[in-house]
């Protein structure tokens, strides 16, 4: 587990930026919660087949819906922040390349009219109290076929941070919340806390969309 950590960390730290470093270990969450955290409630990772408008052939996405509630004592900015890592080395946000085709179809399939997609909750305002929760859904391609286990890491649901200070400057890709890259210098990197879901893939990769990911593992970490 600590060496997924240190590639997971290596391969995007933060979520927003590109590092090329060596880093031995991230920080490690605090004990006792003493920042604000909203609630989080989700379903497993599911796999589902559809045929795109203009396509004949079956595409494959995963997708995991979820719930996030406000229960902080104050009305808060939530930004969802989605990545899954698998062993084989690919990282992937969720919501690149999938279009909103999918979102429609996974909607439809589980009968969830309150469903939005995670675009519209960026940067908006959650509302406290139950009366105020947000059920979207996270979508991503289909996983590699040489993966077996993979990690999902959640990020926007807590206000601790950790600074990282680096042995000296170097050059990283930062990106905005539209996704535009811009290259700068910095000496130090912002964790935030994050939490990581750790599952199998058991059987063939063919057979993926019958037999559902097997949950191995929860925890908090600094990412």
């Amino acid at each position: 587990m600590r060496r997924l950590l240190t590639m997971a960390l290596l391969a995007a730290i933060a979520a927003t930026l590109t590092v090329n470093i060596a880093y031995s270990e991230p920080p490690k969450p605090s004990e006792a919660q003493f920042k604000w955290q909203f609630d989080f409630r989700y379903d497993p990772p599911r796999p589902i087949q559809v045929t795109l408008p203009g396509e004949t052939t079956k595409r494959t996405f995963w997708y995991v819906i979820f719930t996030v509630t406000n229960r902080t004592g104050q009305d808060r900015a939530y930004v969802p922040a989605f990545e899954l890592y698998t062993n084989t080395g690919q990282l992937m946000p969720a919501g690149r390349n999938t279009p909103t085709f999918v979102f429609n179809k996974i909607k439809e399939l589980h009968n969830l009219p309150l469903l939005v997609t995670m675009t519209s909750l960026t940067d908006k305002t959650l509302l406290q109290g139950e009366d105020n929760a947000r059920h979207s859904v996270a979508i991503w391609q289909d996983i590699d076929p040489a993966a077996g286990a993979f990690d999902i890491f959640v990020g926007g649901l807590s206000g601790e941070t950790a600074v990282v200070k680096l042995p000296q400057p170097v050059k990283v890709m930062q990106y905005d919340p539209r996704g535009q890259a811009k290259e700068i210098m910095t000496d130090q990197l912002l964790l935030t806390k994050q939490l990581q879901l750790t599952y199998t893939l058991p059987g063939e990769a063919s057979a993926r969309i019958y037999n559902p990911a097997v949950f191995a593992s929860k925890q908090w970490v600094m990412r």
